[in-house]
C-alpha cells in the first residue's frame, strides 16, 4: 500500500472535523481534502470508506478509485465490500474480515482504580445525537435522586444542529434548579479526557470503548434496539432506547450489584490482549492489493461474499456460479525446484521426481479418455497428434503422451523443471507461463491442477480457444466446490484451500462458462473421493468399517472434491 494517504471531508462537514481525522489516523503523511481532484482520483491501492451506512450505488462510485475497504460498514453495501474490518461488535449482515476492539485506539491516558460513590459524570452522545438522547438525559437526571453530589459534564457535539443545542442549553437551565451542570463544546481532545471521569454515559459507539480502554465504567442509553441489542451482546450496562429508565440507572450506580455490573466490562475490553499491539493503520499498510478486480472474473459481475478471512475474501458469481478469491496477502507460491522437494514432501511425503511414475500413470488413464474423445476410439487416435500441457512440471503427462505417440509439448514456469523435460526426457518444453506463451494451434491443450492459479481469467479461456482448433480438447482438473468437503461445510473448505487458488469451479460452472468460449463439455470425471470426510455425529471421523460404504456413496453421488473436465471445442468465438 503506498505511504500517501488522503482523507475526504464532505463539504458539509463541520470545520473541527479535518483537524480531527488527520491527527487520529495514525497514516503517514496524511491530509484532509474536501474533494477530489482528477488528479486525486488516479486509482488509489485502497479506499476506506467509514461512513456508517453506504448504499450500493455510492459503493460502485466510490469503486472508481480504488479497492474498497469498509470501517464498521452498516449499509447495504456490506457484503459486496472486496475487504471489511469491524472495531466494534457488531450483529447480523455477515462476519467481517477482521474484527478486534484493539484496532481503537486507546486513550495515552488511562486510569487504574475505580471510585464509588461517584463524584465525576460525562453525559456524551456523539457528534450528531439525532435521537436528542442528551437532552433526555439531563431531563431524566434533573430533580431525581440520581447522581446527588456528583459534578456532571455534558458534551455539545461537533455536528449538533442550532435545534439541538438550544434544547440542550434549555435542559442544562431548567435543571440548574437542582444542580451545576457543565456544558463543553466538541472538544478535540474528549478521548483523552475520559480518564478525568468515574462514570461515562452515552451510546453504543466508539466513545463507548474508548471510556473502557481509559479505565472508566460506561453505562448506555441508544438511539435504537439495534443498539441496545449490541450493548446487551458485548454485556455493557445499558438503560433503555431513547428515553432512560432512572430505576435501573439508580440501580446500577447505587448498589454493589450494580457495581459489578459497571466494572466488568472494564476488565473484558479496557486491557488490550498481551502481545495484541496491532493498530488499525498498520493493519491498512500490511494489506496487499488483489491480483484481479473485485467483480466476477467471468462476467465482471459484483457479488456478495460468501466467506471472509482475515487476508482473504471469496465471492460467488450470482450469473455463472464461479467461487472466486480476493486475496490481501503477500504470500504466494514459488513453483521452484524448493517446491517440487520440500512443499511437495510435506503434502505428498515424498517429492516430486519421486512421485513421477504415480503421475505419470494417473496421466495414462486421462489420455485413454482423450484418445476416445478425439479418434471415437481408436487404438491409435492419438498418434502425431499435437498436445500442449500447461503447467508441465517435470513432465509425467508429456512422457505418457509420448508413449502414446502423440507430439507433445510443454510449458512451465519453473526452469529447472523445463530443462529435466528437455535435458531427461528428450521433449520440447518453454520456460514460460501461459499468459505470457505465443504458440500455434494444438489438438489437445491440457492444463492439471493450473486453471485455478491463473488470472486474469477471460484473456486466459480466450488463449484457450484460439490456440486448441476446432474440433479437438481442453481438459483440466481442479478442486471440486461441490465435492463432500464443499457442500458439507463451504467456509472450512475455503479455509483450507490454498491462497493461491483464486478461483474454486464446480462441474456445472464450468459447463457454463465453457459454453461462452465455444466449447461443449463430453465428459466430467470426479475425483479425490475421501470417506473420511463425510459428517459423523460428534467430533470423529466415520468409523474404518463405513470407509467402503462412504466411498460407494461418493463416487455414485460425484462427491469427490476434485474434478476433471473434457471439453471439445465446437465452434470459434
Amino acid at each position: 500500500m503506498s505511504e500517501q494517504t488522503a482523507i475526504l471531508v464532505p463539504d458539509e462537514a463541520p470545520s473541527s472535523i479535518p483537524s480531527l481525522v488527520t491527527s487520529s489516523t495514525g497514516l503517514p503523511t496524511s491530509r484532509p481534502v474536501s474533494r477530489l481532484t482528477a488528479e486525486q482520483l488516479a486509482p488509489w491501492d485502497f479506499v476506506v470508506l467509514d461512513r456508517r451506512a453506504t448504499n450500493v450505488e455510492e459503493a460502485e462510485e466510490a469503486a472508481r478509485w480504488g479497492m474498497l475497504i469498509g470501517l464498521d460498514e452498516g449499509g447495504p453495501a456490506r457484503e459486496f465490500l472486496p475487504y471489511l474490518i469491524d472495531t466494534l461488535p457488531r450483529l447480523g449482515r455477515g462476519t467481517a474480515n477482521i474484527s478486534s476492539t484493539s484496532f481503537l485506539e486507546r486513550p495515552k491516558r488511562v486510569r487504574d482504580r475505580f471510585r464509588f460513590p461517584l463524584a465525576r459524570v460525562l453525559f456524551t452522545f456523539g457528534g450528531e445525537d439525532p435521537a436528542h438522547l442528551t437532552v433526555s438525559m439531563i431531563r431524566a437526571v434533573a430533580g431525581r435522586r440520581l447522581f446527588t453530589g456528583c459534578d456532571l459534564t455534558v458534551v455539545l457535539g461537533p455536528a449538533f444542529s442550532s435545534g439541538l443545542r438550544s434544547a440542550v442549553e434549555n435542559a442544562v437551565r431548567a435543571a440548574g434548579r437542582d444542580r451545576l451542570i457543565h456544558l463543553v463544546d466538541s472538544p478535540n481532545d474528549l478521548k483523552e479526557r475520559l480518564h478525568r471521569y468515574d462514570l461515562v454515559v452515552t451510546s453504543f459507539g466508539l466513545t463507548c470503548f474508548e471510556a473502557l480502554s481509559a479505565g472508566v465504567p460506561v453505562v448506555l442509553l441508544n438511539p435504537t434496539l439495534y443498539h441496545r441489542r449490541l450493548s446487551v451482546a458485548a454485556g455493557i450496562p445499558e438503560i433503555g432506547v431513547g428515553r432512560p429508565r432512572t430505576a435501573r440507572l439508580g440501580r446500577l450506580i447505587n448498589g454493589a450489584r450494580g457495581r459489578r455490573r459497571l466494572t466488568e466490562p472494564v476488565e473484558r475490553y479496557g486491557h488490550r490482549p498481551r502481545g495484541d499491539d496491532r493498530s488499525l493503520s498498520s493493519w491498512l499498510l500490511s494489506l496487499k492489493t488483489p491480483q484481479q478486480g473485485p467483480g466476477c472474473p467471468i462476467c465482471t459481475h459484483t457479488n456478495a461474499g460468501v466467506a471472509r478471512f482475515a487476508r482473504r475474501t471469496y465471492f460467488r458469481c450470482r450469473r455463472c456460479g464461479l467461487i472466486y478469491l480476493l486475496s490481501f496477502s503477500a504470500v504466494s507460491t514459488r513453483y521452484d525446484e524448493n517446491y517440487f522437494e520440500e512443499e511437495y514432501r510435506r503434502q505428498y511425503g515424498k517429492t516430486y521426481l519421486e512421485d513421477f511414475k504415480t503421475i505419470e500413470a494417473v496421466g495414462r488413464g486421462r489420455l485413454r479418455i482423450i484418445e476416445r474423445l478425439v479418434s471415437g476410439g481408436q487404438a491409435s487416435g492419438l498418434k502425431g497428434r499435437d498436445i500442449l500441457d500447461v503447467g508441465c512440471a517435470f513432465g509425467p503427462f508429456l512422457k505418457a503422451s509420448a508413449d502414446r505417440g502423440a507430439s507433445p509439448a510443454g510449458i512451465d514456469v519453473s526452469t529447472g523443471a523445463v530443462e529435466y523435460v528437455r535435458s531427461e526426457l528428450g521433449l520440447p518444453c518453454e520456460p514460460a507461463s501461459f499468459q505470457e506463451y505465443e504458440g500455434r494451434p494444438v489438438d489437445v491443450l491440457t492444463m492439471w491442477f493450473v486453471l485455478e492459479h491463473l488470472v486474469p481469467l477471460q484473456p486466459v479461456l480466450a488463449k484457450v480457444e484460439r490456440l486448441v482448433r476446432t474440433g479437438g480438447i481442453f481438459a483440466f482438473s481442479t478442486p471440486n466446490a461441490a465435492g463432500i468437503s464443499g457442500r458439507t461445510d463451504l467456509r472450512r473448505f475455503l479455509e483450507r484451500s490454498p491462497e493461491d487458488h483464486l478461483t474454486i469451479w464446480t462441474p456445472g460452472t464450468a459447463k457454463r462458462i465453457l459454453r461462452r468460449y465455444g466449447f461443449a463439455v463430453e465428459r466430467v470425471r470426479v475425483t479425490g473421493h475421501h470417506p473420511e470426510r463425510f459428517p459423523w455425529p460428534g467430533p470423529s471421523s466415520p468409523p474404518a468399517g463405513m470407509s467402503p460404504l462412504l466411498d460407494r456413496i461418493s463416487r455414485a453421488a460425484r462427491l469427490g472434491d476434485t474434478f476433471e473436465v473434457y471439453a471439445r471445442k465446437v465452434r470459434s468465438v
